[in-house]
Formats: structure tokens, sequence, C-alpha cells
């Protein structure tokens, strides 16, 4: 039997080509314009991305089974600053499972296959016969999950070595990867999510599809996806493919800094999670699943058919019933976290798809939902890390009173601090606080505070102590003074950096004197109401310097310097009881021995120091600070 004997033949005459669109940046297609929800839109998943600090996404979104919204946003390469647009290309991860059950939907429609039937009828070599198709497509195999896997059957990581990676999909040689894998529970007994029952089901698909019509695994998705869904760039994720659309992947170490994620072959998996495609062709599948192309009605039924101990039902996830029927997937692993989410009788579908591991993709499509009119209910984002990974890092954080939102960023290259302290300045956030540093691979790297409605501020950097004094004294001509200060060493030469922000109080910059003369200066600018507000200190090659912003004030005030940290947390203690709370802190290493050094002002109502913890724990007790009215002032990465 020929392929076009039994799929329903496609008129392409009844597929509308929506010509109307505005493109901006090559980063946005919008069709059927309206321009308030495209603005709402735009100001939700921006400042979603930001508060997640997702470093590329896209997102569409289908209304009345016409994408009416298709944008990227950030980077697709973040050290070359690439732009996601609407032709970057992400991993679909586990939303491929939903098109391994429409391939098995549809070849039961044509009399092809029966999900009742057991996987060893298509599979001879598959030892367990009580497994059905249905089971897999259900996630109610008995076949367990990575961490099951890992369990039961640990051979299966040395086996995936084996699997011919340079080659194109084998399906046979997928399930030898696992197949003598002991089952986790009788199948059909409850639901476990299993990417290892979808590459069965994959494989299954595979040798009935060659049996019946002559098509693989792949080509049956070919003639029952991709061609009728008008998907032009799904494809396989071949390690050996490098399409140049493709984006970069990122994740976070154990000190919480965004890392590069090296490429990894996930072809062996495809029927599980190994399709890739832009925002728009994902915006064609919701679409298609929309307008029930490919199906008929009572396999649709069938397919979104819940099961009573889970939210799932045949390769996609199913929430609620009638007008509030939801349906979609997420999708997690290397490189990518994706989801699409559809409810078929309000006709309305979102898809997101990002490049960062930690992102919440449902936090995101739930806000544009919600402006689109549907009642979601909307949760609270948590960055999911551990507060129990140890690094080569301690962080301390000073938090006071103060109820301004902010955002942190930390271990940003030079280039892409800069880049995210513009952006960040679009949404209202400007840097009051930044601090440098060099990797173990010794590039220089960012740590910065930004706070929202603060002025607007400028960020200089990589100035020789002259050029910067005048950029500085340029700025404050326009009312910009300075407001903090960094300094370092770069191809053998001293170099300043700093943040001066519109409106702030007049700066009086004191440079280069050592601990003595410092500290008259200090008395002396006191004496003339002036207060140090920021300060640092560096070695000049021969000796000790340091360096202070100090900026008008006639409040009570207090500076040690040079403290190892038993006695500099006793004088904080000391301070404390006379109402004095810290402001700024230093912290340097000489002769293989810290020293700790501060400023102390007037006491407010409410004040935390966080101290000798990872920046997992910082920013969970951080957040919680927020929430009771409390502002990270200063913090240190030592």
């Amino acid at each position: 039997m020929s392929c076009l004997n039994y799929f329903p033949r496609i008129t392409f005459l009844l597929y509308f080509v929506f010509i109307s669109f505005l493109s901006l940046n090559a980063q946005i297609r919008f069709f059927n314009r309206d321009s308030s929800l495209f603005f709402r839109l735009d100001t939700v998943i921006e400042q979603q991305r930001s508060e997640q600090e997702v470093i590329g996404m896209a997102v569409t979104v289908v209304r009345d089974e016409k994408i009416i919204y298709s944008k990227g946003f950030g980077y697709a390469d973040w050290e070359t600053l690439r732009p996601v647009t609407t032709e970057s290309v992400f991993r679909w991860a586990s939303m491929s499972k939903s098109i391994t059950s429409l391939v098995a939907f549809k070849l039961q429609e044509e009399k092809l296959l029966d999900l009742e039937s057991s996987v060893s009828t298509y599979l001879p070599e598959y030892p367990f016969p009580m497994v059905k198709l249905k089971y897999l497509l259900q996630n109610r195999s008995g076949l367990g999950h990575y961490t099951e896997m890992n369990r039961l059957y640990p051979q299966w990581s040395k086996r995936l070595l084996s699997y011919p990676s340079r080659d194109t999909f084998n399906a046979k040689a997928t399930v030898d990867i696992f197949r003598e894998a002991p089952l986790d529970f009788q199948p059909g007994e409850r639901f476990l999510y299993s990417t290892f029952g979808f590459i069965l089901a994959g494989a299954t698909l595979d040798q009935i599809g060659k049996n019946s019509v002559g098509l693989g695994y792949l080509g049956l998705v070919n003639e029952v996806v991709r061609k009728p869904f008008e998907m032009n760039t799904l494809e396989v994720d071949y390690l050996f493919n490098n399409n140049p659309n493709e984006v970069s992947g990122y994740y976070l170490d154990s000190d919480c800094d965004i890392q590069t994620r090296r490429d990894d072959d996930i072809s062996w998996k495809l029927s599980g999670g190994g399709f890739q495609s832009t925002i728009g062709d994902l915006g064609n599948y919701i679409r298609g699943l929309m307008e029930h192309k490919l199906l008929n009605k009572e396999s649709f039924e069938q397919l979104w058919s819940k099961q009573p101990d889970a939210d799932y039902a045949f390769g996609f996830d199913v929430r609620g019933e009638g007008k509030t029927l939801r349906v979609g997937h997420a999708g997690s692993q290397n490189k990518t976290r994706t989801i699409f989410i559809m409810y078929p009788e309000l006709k309305i579908g979102v898809g997101v798809m990002c490049n960062s591991e930690w992102a919440e993709p449902e936090l995101i499509a739930l806000k544009v939902l919600k402006e689109l009119g549907v009642e979601v209910e909307e949760q609270e984002y948590v960055r999911n890390c551990n507060e129990k990974s140890k690094s080569g890092y301690r962080y301390l954080g000073i938090w006071q009173e103060g109820t301004q939102p902010q955002m942190v960023r930390k271990g940003y290259a030079t280039r892409q601090f800069q880049a995210e302290a513009n952006h960040l300045s679009s949404l209202g956030y400007n840097l009051s606080d930044a601090d440098s540093y060099l990797d173990k691979k010794n590039v220089r790297r960012w740590d910065g505070v930004f706070q929202q409605h603060a002025s607007k501020a400028h960020f200089i950097t990589h100035q020789s102590l002259d050029s910067f004094q005048l950029k500085v004294n340029a700025l404050a001509k326009t009312g910009a003074h300075l407001i903090d200060i960094e300094t370092y060493i770069a191809s053998n030469r001293r170099l300043w950096a700093g943040v001066v922000a519109q409106n702030a109080p007049k700066a009086t910059f004191v440079v280069g004197l050592e601990a003595d003369p410092f500290q008259k200066k200090y008395e002396e600018l006191n004496r003339k109401g002036q207060r140090l507000a920021d300060f640092k200190t560096y070695w000049n090659g021969q000796k000790r310097q340091w360096a202070g912003v100090f900026v008008p004030g006639n409040d009570s005030h207090a500076f040690f310097k040079s403290l190892t940290s038993e006695a500099f947390l006793q004088k904080n203690t000391e301070l404390n009881t006379q109402g004095l709370q810290l402001h700024d802190i230093e912290v340097y290493t000489l002769n293989n021995r810290e020293y700790w050094s501060g400023v102390w002002r007037q006491e407010k109502d409410k004040y935390q120091l966080l101290r000798e913890i990872n920046y997992c724990t910082q920013e969970r007790k951080g957040k919680s600070l927020a929430k009771q009215g409390m502002e990270l002032v200063d913090w240190e990465r030592y």
C-alpha cells in the first residue's frame, strides 16, 4: 500500500499563507496586528525573561487557528551576542513525545496497528510481551525514566556509548541500549513518566511503518506531521548536523554562574525527545492540532483522554475538561526548556522555547495566556538550584530597609554585562553596585545589583585612571555622579570602572592614598559633612592603596580596615549596639590571610548580614528578606 493510498490527501489550496506581517530587526513576525496586545505580550515576556535571567527564548501565540505572534528574545549565542530570531532553531526535548503519539493514532485510524497489542508482536526481540503499545504512550509500561533506569539497569549508559551517533536515526539500535532492562512494575498498574517508553514506542512504529507502507519512524513523521502541518524546519537534532541557526545552550554550574553547554547527541531518543525546529513551526504544530488536522474527532478525544491517576493522556499533558480542557507538553534536557499549551475549545495556544536550562517556560506561557484572557493560576518563579552544592566561592550580602525590586547578575563577561546593563535599564532596572573578578580561566567577570526605578546609570569600564576621571567629570556636568567604583589589573595595567547615576548626590572621588593618609582624608571629609559611600583597596605593586567615593551626609558613621575576619565580626557586633549598621564591605587576601574592611552608617529599622554561604542559599534567603521590606545594598564574592 502506498503512502498516498492511506493518508488523507492534502489540498494545499486550503492553506492560506498569512502575508501581512511586520519584521523588526529579523526578530519578530506579527500576523493580523493588534498593537495593544503585542505591546502587553512584549512587556510580560521581557519581564519574565529578565526575572528568570533567560539568555535566549522565543514565543509563539495561536488564536482562532491563526498564528498571531512569533518573536525572539535575548541571545541565540551569548558569547557573540547573536540575537534569537524567528529563524532560530531550538530543541523540542519531550514535546517530541506528542509527535510520536500522533503518528500512532494515525496508524490506528488506518487500521495498521492496534494500540492494545503487545510490543512483542512487532518487535519479537523485545522480551516483555505484557507491554502494550498503549502503555508506552501513556507512560504506564513499567519502563522507568532515567532515575529508575540507573537503578534497575545501569548498563544502559555504557550501551549508549555504542549507539552510532554519527549515522542517521537507527530505531533498532536505540532499543538495544535498554532492551533487557527489567520493568519497575506490572504494565498498566500505574503511571511513571518514561522517555525510554517513548523510545520503544518509536521503534515499534518504525517496524510497523516499514512492514505496512515502507516508511520507518522518520518517514511516518514526515508524512503524518511535518508535511500536513507545514513544519519545514522540523528535523532530527543530529550531532553532526551543524545547523547555523541552532541556538547555543546554557546551564548553571555549582556556583549558579552561567556556563555554555557542550553539544551532545540526542538523536538516539528521537521519539521521546530528539526533534528541533523554529518557534514558527512550533506555532504551526499548535495550529494544526487546533484545526484537528490529521485525525478525526473520536481519535482526538481518545488522544486527549486524561488518565485517572495522572494529568497525562497519550503523549500529551491534559488538565481540565470541556471549555477549560488544556493540552500540551513540556520539554527539559541539555540546552533547552520548552512548553506548548493549548486550549482546543477556546482556540488559544502558546509555545515557549528557551535555551537556558534553569528557565521555567510554563510561567512565561501562563503570563501570555493571561494577557489573552484565559483564566490561569499564576505561579512564582523559584530558581531550581542546589543549596548544598560547594564551589570555590563564598558570598556575603548586606541587606537594609528598602522596598524597591532588584535583580542580581553574576559571572558575566564584560561585553555581556554591559549588554545586560543596557537591557535592564530599558526595563527600569539600573545598576547600583558592580564588582569584578577573574574566573578560573583568567577571564574578567562581573557581578552586579540592579535596582528598579533607580536613577539612570552609566557603566564605565576598562579605563585608565586619567580617562576614568575625565569621563566621571564629564558626566558630572550632566547631573550624573559617581556611586560605585571598581579597579583591577588587565594586560599588566591598572584599570578602573564605575557606576555613575543621574540625580545622585555630588560625589568626591579620592584615590591613590595609603592607609594612614586615606584615614586622615576620611576624617577630614567627615568634618565637612561628607560620608564614605563606597571604597576599594588594591595593591599597586609595592604598597596597598585605597580609593573611595564620598557623598554629602550628616549621619553617624565609622570606618575600620584591614581586620581579621574574627575581629571584623566582633567590631560589627559592637557597632550594631551603638546604632550603626554595615553599609559597604571589602575583603582582600595578603600572604594567604584574609583581611576585612567596612563602612558603617546610621542604623535603619531593618538590617541583615548574610555571610559564609553559597549563592543559591543567598538567593533564597534574599527573596525572603525582600518580602520583608529589605534591599540588597552590597554583596561580595570572595
